[in-house]
C-alpha cells in the first residue's frame, strides 16, 4: 500500500510540474494554482484528470477563447504524458495492480458509492490485494505456486 501511495505521489508531482511549465509557457493566469489542483486531482484515477481539465479551460476562457484552446492543448499533452509515461512507470516499480482490476473496481465502487467510491476504489483494492496476498496466499496456501518456503 505504501508503495502504491509512493507511485501515485510521483505521478502527482510530475503532473504538477509539467502542467505548471506548460501553463506558464502559454501565459495562463493563475498557472501555479491550476497546476497544483491538477497535481492533487491526479490522485483520483480516471476521473481526477478530467475534473482537473475543467478549471484550466474555464480560466483560459475568462481570458480569451484562444487561451482556452491553448489550455486545453496543455491539458491534453499533460494527460498524455501522465497516462502513457509517468503513471505506468511509477506504478510498475511500486505496485502490481492489474489495469483491468483497477477499472473494474472503479466501475463497481462508482455504482455502489458514487464519486467517493471512484476516488477510493484503487486504494481499497490495493489494501485488499495485500490482505489476500498475506493472509490467504502466504498463510493458508503456503506461498505462491513454485515459491520455495523455508521453515
Amino acid at each position: 500500500m505504501i508503495l502504491w501511495v509512493c507511485g501515485t505521489g510521483i505521478s502527482m508531482v510530475i503532473v504538477f510540474v509539467v502542467t505548471w511549465i506548460g501553463l506558464m509557457l502559454i501565459s495562463m493566469p493563475n498557472a501555479f494554482v491550476l497546476a497544483l489542483q491538477a497535481g492533487l486531482l491526479a490522485f483520483i484515477p480516471t476521473l481526477g484528470p478530467f475534473i482537473a481539465g475543467i478549471p484550466i479551460v474555464l480560466v483560459g476562457l475568462s481570458e480569451s477563447p484562444s487561451m482556452a484552446l491553448w489550455g486545453l492543448g496543455v491539458y491534453i499533452l499533460v494527460q498524455g504524458i501522465e497516462s502513457n509515461v509517468s503513471q505506468p512507470v511509477a506504478q510498475r516499480y511500486t505496485s502490481a495492480l492489474p489495469p483491468a482490476l483497477t477499472l473494474g473496481s472503479q466501475a463497481v465502487f462508482g455504482v455502489l458509492f458514487g464519486t467517493l467510491g471512484i476516488a477510493l476504489a484503487v486504494p481499497l483494492v490495493a489494501v485488499l490485494m495485500v490482505f489476500v496476498r498475506e493472509l490467504y496466499v502466504k498463510d493458508t496456501l503456503g506461498g505462491a505456486y513454485g515459491e520455495k518456503t523455508t521453515t
